[in-house]
């Protein structure tokens, strides 16, 4: 049963003459105290389930009433009205639930036997409440309670806040053990190469309840990709000219590829047995693209080496760098293990890859932010990875 709006503002009267002139003044300088009630309605009314629009604006109580009050207390009444939204932004949840449970029981002992409390401790819960809250919910009487015209105001919103809270928990709950089972893994795009998805098919054969998305990208993307926390684990390449920060990554040693140029076999240089850099200055390249780690390293060595390379053409995939090499098109900087398990027979045919001089080597580690909280998934992963790898 709602109350009305003399039941709870008893001061509120009919305006008559003599507050006339009073109530135009009054309401002309509290414009903006209305415009701020206004808006501190909306927001309760977005984010609070509505519950103070209900024991306020139900009533169609505005600073307009407000301005009718025949004594001297219109600030007190407003500060009132802010204390008791303050009370309810400031509900604790258990004390909501002790609130539906009394007054679904109408009885402190039956109430506080079904929340495994006694009755003292749950008429203080009630009694703090109120206080927050600046209302009495209950007419209390030695037999049982009943819900005075603010606990009926508050009830249904206790319901729906209370069954919100469960269907959010178990939402949560439910988002939490999936988080848990799941890996996010970055790779580098040769996975197939390294073996990876051998790894990967053989733990989930012995974890067939995790999941693994996989994150593919270039060394710099998974880099960052580790720094915003995108991905858990991550496989990053590493060399001298471009470092894994161990600053900022813990690693697990995984490949070690040497760095080799890619000839066609009619090249001049094809037959030697190792090449410097330098002895290309005049050659075309053809290379990953732009923003890779490995086209980074390759413009780190040209300018090592004295020379700004002449590139013909950048590509994303390394079989198509592999055919225009074949075709002609430019020599090409890669790894060993790019050259030796990436591609058929067929693809490798026309092509000769010879070492360069002095030696230079490309190392893949299984990285992960220092300090980061790894979910058991990611580290079930480590422990797999460093069993394997020994």
């Amino acid at each position: 049963m709602s109350a009305s709006v003399p039941e709870l503002f008893p001061e509120i009267q009919l305006l008559n003459e003599d507050h006339v002139l009073l109530s135009f003044f009054l309401y002309s300088f509290l414009i903006p105290i209305k415009i701020l009630f206004s808006v501190f309605v909306f927001l309760s009314n977005t984010l609070f389930y509505r519950i103070f629009p209900r024991i306020l604006c139900s009533q169609q109580i505005t600073v307009y009433h407000l301005l009718l009050l025949t004594d001297n207390s219109i600030f007190t009444r407003i500060k009132s009205i802010l204390e008791l939204m303050k009370g309810i932004l400031s509900m604790d949840i258990t004390n909501l639930k002790e609130f539906l449970t009394l007054a679904e029981t109408q009885n402190f002992w039956e109430a506080s036997e079904l929340l495994f409390m006694n009755e003292s401790t749950l008429s203080k819960h009630i009694r703090k409440l109120e206080s927050e809250l600046g209302v009495s919910l209950f007419h209390r009487s030695t037999r049982k309670v009943s819900l005075t015209p603010y606990g009926e105001c508050l009830l249904p919103y206790a319901r729906t806040i209370l069954k919100n809270e469960q269907l959010f928990q178990e939402e949560l709950d439910k988002k939490i053990q999936t988080e848990s089972q799941t890996l996010l893994l970055g790779v580098i795009p040769s996975m197939v190469q390294y073996r990876i998805t051998d790894m990967l098919v053989d733990f989930r054969k012995k974890h067939p309840q995790k999941i693994i998305q996989i994150l593919e990208g270039d060394t710099n993307d998974l880099s960052e990709a580790l720094l915003h926390q995108k991905c858990s684990l991550a496989f990053l390449r590493d060399s001298s000219f471009h470092p894994i920060d161990p600053e900022l990554f813990e690693k697990i040693p995984y490949t070690r590829d040497q760095l080799c140029i890619l000839l066609p076999s009619g090249h001049p240089k094809a037959s030697q047995k190792s090449i410097r850099l330098e002895e290309l200055a005049s050659d075309d390249f053809v290379v990953l693209n732009h923003g890779t780690l490995l086209h980074q390293l390759f413009t780190s060595l040209c300018h090592a080496s004295g020379f700004e390379p002449r590139i013909a053409i950048e590509c994303k995939r390394l079989d198509s760098i592999f055919d225009l090499v074949a075709q002609n098109m430019g020599v090409s900087l890669l790894t060993d293990r790019h050259f030796y398990t990436s591609f058929s027979s067929d693809l490798q045919s026309g092509l000769t890859l010879v070492p360069l001089s002095p030696e230079i080597y490309s190392r893949t580690y299984l990285c992960y932010l220092k300090h980061a909280q790894l979910n058991p998934t990611a580290l079930e992963m480590i422990k797999y990875f460093q069993e394997i790898i020994s």
